[in-house]
Formats: C-alpha cells, sequence, structure tokens
C-alpha cells in the first residue's frame, strides 16, 4: 500500500504538467526542429515514464534500451531529463557515456533549455543556479553532471534521498548512454575495465537504493555491458530491443536505413548488422572479405593511366625466420572514372625480409612508382616500421608512420577489414586483371582473414592502411557505409 501511494504521489506531480511525449514534441518546436515520433520512440517514452512512476513491468527498477545507432537515443534520453528535472526539480542526475562530447555536450544541451523562456513557462519552479561545461545545479537543490567512464570523480551521486512522506518519490536517475565506442568493443582490455569500472563504481554512485539505473545504447558484442548485467541483474532491469530489420524486413524507421541498405549490410557485413543493428550480437571473424566481390581495371599493354593521387603502403616485418612475419608492399592510385572514385592497386612487393634487405626492397619499389608521380609512403607505426621510416627519410623520401586512429579506423584488424568490405563490395577497390598472379594472391588472402591469428596477413594489412587513407581524401564518399 506504501508503494501505490508513493506511486500516486508522484502521479499527481506529473498531472500538472506536459507529458514526456508532449515535451519531446513541444521542444522541438521551440527549437524550429521538429521532433519525429514513431512507434518505437513512444514505447521508450512510455517505457522511462513507467521508470519514474516506478510502475515497470514486473516492478523492475532499472530500464535497458537496445537500438540501433542513429535512431533519436540521445534525444530522448537527454529530453526525459530535461522534463523530469522540471518536474522534480531537486532531483539528482548523473549522465555517462564514453566521451566528453556526449556527455557533456548533453549535459549543456539540457542547461540551455532550461534557460529558455518556454521552458520556465511550462516548469516556473526550475532556476538554474551554478554551471560549468559538465556540471549543472538547481536553486531547488538539484543537478546534473555529465562524465565519462573514466572521468567519474568522487563526491557526486545519482538520485535524490527521500525521507518520510517523500520517500519512494522519484529523485533522479543514473543515466548511462553508449559507453563504449562501437570501435573498441574488439578489446578485451577494454571492455574488462569497463564491466570492472560499472561493478566497483559506476552503480555505486547512486544515493539512493530507489535511484534506476537506464542505459540505452545499441549492441556490441556478446560479453558488452548489456551483457553483463543481464548476467548478473537481470532480475532487476526492463529491457526493451529494438531490431533495425524486423521479420518480413520492415525498417524501423526507413528514413534512417532502408531495407535494401540493411539487406546489403547483412551480406556485406553480418556482424555489424545481427550486433549493432539487430541487437543480436555475433562473434567476430569468418569470411570477411569475399572473392566474389572484387571488381578489376584492366590495362592496354600494361600501361597503367594516372589521372590521380598515387601512394604506397607497408605492412612491414624483420624477422626471417618466423612464419608468420611477411612485408608487403604495396603501391595505390586514387582513380576517377565516371564521376567516382576508385583506389586500385598497381602492383605489390612481399616476402620475408631482413632488415638490409626489407630497406633495399623498400627505396627499389619506391623508385620504381616514380614513374606513376607516387607522393607518399605510409609504414605501420611498429616496431620494423618506424626504424624502416627513420632510414628512408634520412635518406630524403616522403615516409610517414601510419597510425589507424589518425584515419577514423579501428585499432584492431578484423575491424579495419570490416570496414574495407564495403568499398570492396561495391567495386570501388580494384585489382590489376592483367596481373593474375598478384590478383590470385591477394583474393586468396583476404578470403582466408578471419583476424585470429592464423595465416598471412600483410596484403590485408597494406590494404586497408591504403582504404583508410584513400577514404580520408574523400574516396568513396558516395558508398553507403554502417
Amino acid at each position: 500500500m506504501a508503494e501505490q501511494a508513493q506511486t500516486t504521489k508522484t502521479a499527481n506531480y506529473l498531472m500538472a504538467f506536459p507529458s514526456l511525449e508532449d515535451f519531446f514534441l513541444i521542444h522541438g518546436q521551440m527549437v524550429r526542429q521538429p521532433r519525429v515520433l514513431l512507434p518505437f520512440h513512444i514505447r521508450i517514452i512510455e517505457a522511462l515514464t513507467q521508470l519514474v512512476l516506478g510502475t515497470l513491468p514486473g516492478g523492475k527498477q532499472n530500464l535497458m534500451i537496445l537500438m540501433p545507432p542513429r535512431h533519436g537515443k540521445t534525444f530522448l534520453v537527454r529530453d526525459f531529463i530535461t522534463w523530469s528535472i522540471g518536474i522534480f526539480p531537486d532531483s539528482e542526475y548523473l549522465y555517462i557515456s564514453y566521451g566528453d562530447d556526449l556527455s557533456v555536450g548533453s549535459t549543456t544541451a539540457i542547461k540551455v533549455a532550461l534557460e529558455q523562456d518556454w521552458y520556465n513557462y511550462i516548469f516556473p519552479d526550475t532556476a538554474l543556479t551554478k554551471w560549468r561545461g559538465d556540471y549543472f545545479t538547481t536553486a531547488q537543490g538539484g543537478a546534473v553532471y555529465g562524465t565519462t567512464v573514466e572521468g567519474l570523480v568522487t563526491g557526486f551521486g545519482a538520485g535524490k534521498k527521500r525521507f518520510g512522506d517523500n520517500e519512494g518519490i522519484f529523485g533522479g536517475a543514473l543515466v548511462i548512454e553508449d559507453p563504449l565506442k562501437a570501435k573498441e568493443a574488439r578489446s578485451e582490455t577494454t571492455k574488462a575495465t569497463l564491466l570492472e569500472t560499472y561493478d566497483s563504481t559506476i552503480r555505486n554512485r547512486k544515493n539512493s537504493d530507489n535511484t534506476p539505473i537506464i542505459l540505452i545504447q545499441q549492441r556490441l558484442a556478446p560479453d558488452d555491458l548489456p551483457g553483463h548485467i543481464l548476467e548478473t541483474e537481470a532480475d532487476k532491469c526492463h529491457v526493451l530491443r529494438f531490431q533495425g530489420l524486423s521479420p518480413g524486413n520492415i525498417a524501423l524507421w526507413p528514413q534512417v536505413r532502408s531495407v535494401d541498405s540493411y539487406l546489403r549490410l547483412q551480406k556485406v557485413n553480418p556482424n555489424i548488422f545481427y550486433t549493432q543493428e539487430q541487437q543480436e550480437p555475433q562473434n567476430a571473424g569468418g569470411n570477411i572479405i569475399k572473392k566474389e566481390w572484387w571488381a578489376y581495371y584492366d590495362c592496354v599493354n600494361q600501361d597503367y593511366e594516372v589521372n590521380g593521387l598515387v601512394f604506397l603502403t607497408a605492412d612491414t616485418a624483420m624477422k626471417e625466420e618466423t612464419m608468420n612475419d611477411f612485408t608487403a608492399l604495396q603501391a595505390w592510385s586514387c582513380h576517377e572514372e565516371h564521376g567516382k572514385m576508385y583506389l586500385d592497386l598497381i602492383d605489390e612487393v612481399s616476402g620475408k625480409f631482413e632488415f638490409p634487405e626489407l630497406l633495399r626492397r623498400a627505396k627499389e619499389f619506391w623508385n620504381s612508382m616514380a614513374k606513376y608521380g607516387a607522393s607518399r609512403f605510409y609504414i605501420e607505426d611498429k616496431v620494423s616500421g618506424t626504424s624502416l621510416q627513420q632510414m628512408m627519410k634520412a635518406q630524403g623520401m616522403p615516409v610517414y608512420l601510419w597510425k589507424p586512429q589518425d584515419y577514423e579506423f579501428p585499432l584492431d584488424k578484423v575491424g579495419r577489414a570490416e570496414l574495407t568490405t564495403w568499398y570492396v563490395e561495391a567495386g570501388r577497390i580494384r585489382l590489376p586483371a592483367h596481373n593474375e598472379e598478384l590478383c590470385k594472391h591477394i583474393v586468396e588472402q583476404c578470403a582466408a582473414f578471419n583476424g585470429k591469428g592464423s595465416g598471412h596477413d600483410d596484403s590485408v594489412d597494406a590494404l586497408t592502411m591504403a582504404c583508410s587513407i584513400w577514404k580520408s581524401k574523400g574516396g568513396g564518399a558516395d558508398v553507403q557505409t554502417e
């Protein structure tokens, strides 16, 4: 009976203000960015309202929302906090994400809304006091603190302590949105650190046992944070799971991603399709770059006509006796044809070389590409590559160390290969048809690559390097990716 009384009291608070659904639409109108509300958005809004009332199904206290990227989750989370702190101006929120851009940016957006005349008209009792980039307070004792998983500091928690007649009334929430970057989902260390931080720190930042936790994200791996929570705290958590493509080929939000786009994603990158779009996480690996995807170009008399940037990439090794330590040196051309950009492989040198031989081969390969106007030589930033880069640069060659993060490519090999598949499958990365031996080598090695450390991957690594460089210069911009 006590719980029912508190639910009734909380409901009475809500009755005096617009519903979360109405507020969401009003906010869009006030900032001249009309909001779209689809059925799945309404289901989320209903669940958030139930969370405030304490009426989630099964008596669950926490809410987990699993949904595809770019489907409006940030707007929903921001407006939930903006709306609920207006009704309960002393409520306290901890807003956690993987990076400052999201957590601090969202905190700032909430603060800006609270400053507007239209907001003050709807919620006259909520007034801002102290503010800095990641934190603000209200005159009534409420607060919102936006931070990262690594940036948690001692002294701030989520949820208001309620006593006496106010016990059980909503007092804020611990909100977690996208705590892990998609590109880091294959890092076992990063995932383990997140889970340990959640267990030891994040979930203990509740000021009251009654403070709910809201987790909203896309699935990234079987052992990501949602997977961990579902194993350890499923009895406390109500789960909403939205698939990008429902049975019968119905897209969740066709204007964001069409059925055809989903079907292509399922074909090109099933791991991303099932994990991030369908919320059915898969173990990565397998036949990532398929043989039948490759496109080819041919040259009259094997004389390649250059009409764009030509550069070299190198995945290097120096231990001749080590079975898997091969080096691959590749030459690439950014080629424009019929208004489309292609990345064409001109040639490759590969093998097992000790350092003096590696240096000689690299110089010879660079000199042989002078006739095509090669302008840059990129070498992966690792021990052997660093030494080679230093020696070649000292001899006046334009050699640069390559790091995947500098080109917004994943840190892991599988992630880089998966991103490259889009351009291979679209026919934008082409092999020289007149060089059958080289074509066979590239096609076979790429088809065998699974990222599990078996077999050679030197040519695959040099290929993904080239794709990242080409993409950073605008190549493949018209190819729809994930």
